[in-house]
């Protein structure tokens, strides 16, 4: 089975839509496939040219927008905390975004109203080169910022349609390997060894999968290898529902399995 899966869609307020399969031995059902009709991708592209609607992506349930991205920013003692483990300050050099701003490059700015927000890569943190999710140092001194539309809008809404432009004096930071892994879903036990600098740690978060996802489609995968409280609680997070009634939704949202001739 197939998806085309964004954490935007699982309550994070974070661009990430990434491809995702599960495999199985012939024979080997899905949770929930009983009451899936399966179809292979080709047929749902010709009935798509055919204007007859499809079953590609069809939402897995009633899911409200993402949570502001404030939720998931620590407060700025905790902040300095990290700075200090991590030897470095997260703000940007001036320097290098009016470098950017200069070049009339993208950079990408969120507010803590924002329930969206840039894709983590590997290339995070490493600014002037790639892109980055930056956030304000202190809204409050910022002020309020000029706001410019997006070539397209991006998830559903503040920060969906419009990009907030900096200016000189504008303080702004990377995300914190901590935010970062909120935003993956991770859980907030999981650490780094000491010895991982700060851009070490954002390349390996932007080389991950999205945990919440992916905790999604064990469900699918593998029912009863997540201990059902836990099952639950992801499945809930994600708006499928819970247990097997949540892992039927995402088997019916799927693409549809692609035969080896």
């Amino acid at each position: 089975a197939e998806w085309a899966l964004d954490p935007e869609d699982f309550g994070l307020p974070n661009r990430r839509p990434r491809y995702y399969a599960l495999f199985r031995v012939a024979g080997n059902a899905y949770v929930g496939e009983g009451s899936t009709v399966w179809r292979p991708v080709s047929e749902l592209h010709r009935d798509s040219e055919s204007e007859v609607s499809p079953t590609l992506l069809g939402a897995p349930a009633e899911v409200g927008p993402p949570l502001p991205l404030g939720e998931f920013l620590q407060a700025r003692t905790a902040i300095e905390k990290e700075e200090a483990e991590l030897g470095r300050s997260l703000e940007v050099p001036q320097e290098v975004m009016q470098q950017r701003a200069d070049k009339e490059g993208r950079y990408d700015i969120h507010l803590s109203s924002d329930t969206t927000s840039a894709c983590l890569t590997k290339m995070n943190g490493k600014l002037p080169k790639g892109f980055s999710p930056l956030v304000l140092v202190d809204e409050a001194e910022a002020g309020p910022l000029e706001q410019r539309p997006k070539v397209s809008a991006q998830g559903e809404g503040p920060g969906r349609a419009t990009d907030h432009v900096w200016r000189p004096g504008v303080r702004v930071r990377y995300l914190s390997p901590i935010e970062q892994l909120r935003l993956m879903g991770y859980p907030e036990t999981y650490s780094f060894p000491p010895s991982l600098g700060f851009k070490e740690r954002a390349g390996l978060i932007g080389n991950s999968l999205n945990v919440r996802i992916v905790s999604c489609l064990i469900q699918v995968l593998l029912p009863g290898a997540v201990p059902a409280n836990k099952a639950a609680d992801v499945l809930s997070a994600a708006g499928t529902g819970d247990g097997a009634t949540g892992a039927a939704a995402l088997v019916a949202r799927g693409w549809g399995p692609r035969l080896r001739r």
